[in-house]
């Protein structure tokens, strides 16, 4: 982190508004940090849902177009949340058929 040089004292005025932000990231922290935590706690159960979906799919036999078929899921959400892109099935509704799903894996 840089560290700001004035070549003047700052005003009541702007020594009042800089610590009021000071203030109000101090009593944010907290949550911003416990947010991050659980962020990241949910990226580790994706990446171990899609981790067990790709030795289910293996232990089947099936290649990611036909588990695209068989879910009716584009091949290329499938790709990109096995990749650890974006969770594409789990944020589009459109991509989600859990009936299919069920179905494939049976």
């Amino acid at each position: 982190m840089q560290r700001i040089v004035r070549d003047r004292r700052l005003t009541s005025e702007e020594a009042a508004t800089y610590n009021a932000v000071r203030a109000q990231l101090d009593a944010e922290l907290p949550e911003l940090i416990a947010r991050h935590q659980q962020h990241m706690a949910s990226l580790g159960q994706l990446e171990s849902l899609f981790s067990q979906l790709k030795e289910t799919r293996e232990a089947k036999g099936l290649s990611l177009s036909e588990l695209a078929q068989l879910t009716s899921t584009d091949q290329s959400a499938l790709r990109t949340s096995r990749r650890g892109g974006a969770p594409i099935l789990l944020l589009k509704p459109s991509y989600a058929r859990p009936k299919h799903l069920a179905n494939a894996w049976s």
